[in-house]
């Protein structure tokens, strides 16, 4: 067992010699025996006593009071005042200092013994205290600077603490949060068929479902949300999820509530959506290669054995017609396969130096001549935007598939079609959103119309080819399958942005030419 160390401020020589014989005969070590202040910060530094026993009315500079005010402020000591004066002013003066015990003379040992005692303990309580509260204040400031969602909730599952990634996850305020019940404020529940996926209100779930906190603090054990949970905020948007439940253990006690960690994965869900679609592509792309060239050399034989049928044959034969059906559809069929090759890349381009902002101005110059009135045609082109490295006839082709089913979409109630081109720096966040897209410099070319816009469905197959949704006769489905082969192989990205009844911009990055520098020799 450590012997508790005593620091005696005493200037009475008598009294300084009995305090000392009577403690060290008690079990106590004095370690510092002084008769003024002047040096007791001095002493108490190297000594490091556990407590300090000081006469008020000390000799020199300092005072007892003055001293015992030194000591708790560098030192954070207990101090007991010993004092054989009943002066009251001197007193209250002294309780100022929040002492912890105060003795008169004459005392016996046993009082000495009982007061050193009980301020050791009531130190060692408030020493405690502080490193809770310390400890408080850590764990708040942790919390509060904590990018992941975390609830805390009492034994019986009410919430008493959000940080602000929760806040901003659920809707909910801290100061309106505590207090309720944990289910209603993270009110998650497993996606079932009946769950719909969009922001709106949910219906209730057809299966039981037990809140993960609450199974936490009834099994006493971590407990995982279920893979598809759902989270519903304070506004009823839905939001997938993932949580888990840790009741807050206190060892040999029952636990003190529950932690709840969660993760919005709506971003994660999207950029997996996006990888997917990107894989979907690459394998299409292969898929329709081969199909393409394979048809291909059907069709040349077609063709070919069709054109050799015809040589001579006269018009009057009855099945010069038939024949000249077959090498109308023969040629269609090798402009749908041509389609196809420069869908997944296997067309060979002339890529060259060109500034897009030319050819759009002229390819719009014709568009609007074959309008109608009912399309307004809106022009926004930065002819300084810059250049890109190109085959102008396939990025031709990228602008009349796009404005042609930007046009379609208008067919009923007409609208207005905006063309625009522009210079944009893409960040690493903006690129991070979107994986297909790297920073850096490009030219972004935006298609967009005020027709009926597309659903996230379609948008999910619309560059997939052969995917269309016109009537039988309308399209071949291969018109935004061009585009993103000319644009992938343009070392570029098409984005849609698109709101059911509002219209849809569909947006064209091309990365942007630099020319290169030559070092200039001296």
């Amino acid at each position: 067992m450590t012997t508790t160390k005593v620091m005696v401020l005493e200037s009475d020589k008598q009294v300084a010699s009995s305090l000392y014989r009577r403690l060290q005969r008690v079990g106590y070590h004095v370690c510092a025996l002084l008769a003024s202040g002047d040096d007791a910060l001095r002493h108490g530094m190297e000594s490091r006593p556990d407590v300090v026993l000081t006469n008020v009315g000390l000799a020199g500079e300092r005072d007892g009071i003055a001293t015992a005010s030194l000591l708790q402020e560098h030192l954070a000591l207990p101090v007991i005042y010993l004092t054989g004066s009943t002066d009251l002013a001197l007193f209250h003066r002294a309780m100022e200092t929040a002492p912890y015990g105060y003795l008169y003379y004459p005392c016996d040992v046993r009082q000495i013994i009982m007061t050193i005692e009980t301020a050791l303990a009531r130190h060692t309580r408030t020493q405690q205290a502080q490193q809770v509260q310390a400890q408080a204040l850590l764990l708040t400031a942790t919390l509060q600077a904590m990018e992941t969602p975390v609830i805390t909730t009492d034994t019986q599952g009410q919430v008493t603490r959000l940080n602000p990634a929760a806040e901003a996850l659920t809707g909910w305020h801290q100061d309106e949060a505590v207090g309720q019940p944990v289910a209603a404020v993270f009110q998650v529940m497993p996606q079932t068929p009946q769950t719909p996926q969009t922001p709106q209100t949910p219906q209730t779930p057809q299966t039981p479902f037990e809140h993960p906190a609450l199974q936490a603090l009834r099994e006493g054990g971590a407990v995982h949300t279920p893979l598809d949970a759902l989270l519903v905020t304070k506004a009823g948007t839905i939001l997938p999820v993932e949580s888990y439940a840790v009741p807050i253990a206190v060892p040999q006690q029952s636990p003190l509530g529950v932690v709840i960690v969660g993760r919005d994965l709506t971003a994660q869900q999207h950029l997996e959506a996006q990888r997917l679609q990107v894989r979907t592509a690459q394998t299409v792309d292969t898929l329709t290669a081969g199909v393409a060239h394979h048809f291909n050399n059907m069709l040349n034989g077609i063709l070919g054995f069709t054109e050799l049928a015809l040589d001579g044959m006269s018009p009057r034969d009855p099945v010069w017609g038939c024949l000249q059906h077959v090498l109308t559809a023969g040629r269609r069929a090798s402009d749908l396969v041509y389609q196809m090759l420069v869908f997944s890349r296997q067309q060979r381009m002339e890529r060259y130096p060109m500034n897009p902002a030319m050819f759009l101005h002229d390819a719009i110059t014709a568009l609007r001549a074959s309008q109608s009135d009912a399309v307004t045609i809106q022009e926004d082109l930065d002819l300084g935007a810059g250049m890109v490295l190109g085959d102008g006839a396939q990025l031709h082709e990228v602008l009349k598939h796009l404005c042609s089913n930007a046009l379609h979409a208008m067919r009923v109630t007409g609208g207005v079609l905006q063309i625009r081109l522009s210079r944009v720096e893409v960040d690493a966040e903006f690129a991070a959103a979107h994986p297909t897209l790297q920073p850096g410099s490009y030219l972004r070319l935006a298609v967009s119309d005020t027709g009926e816009g597309i659903s996230p469905e379609v948008q999910t197959h619309m560059f997939e080819p052969f995917f269309t949704t016109k009537d039988v006769g309308e399209g071949t489905g291969m018109g935004l399958a061009v585009v993103h082969g000319i644009v992938t192989h343009h070392g570029g990205v098409v984005l849609v942005e698109s709101t059911l009844g509002k219209g849809t911009t569909i947006s064209v990055y091309l990365p942007r030419f630099t020319e290169p520098t030559v070092p200039h020799v001296v």
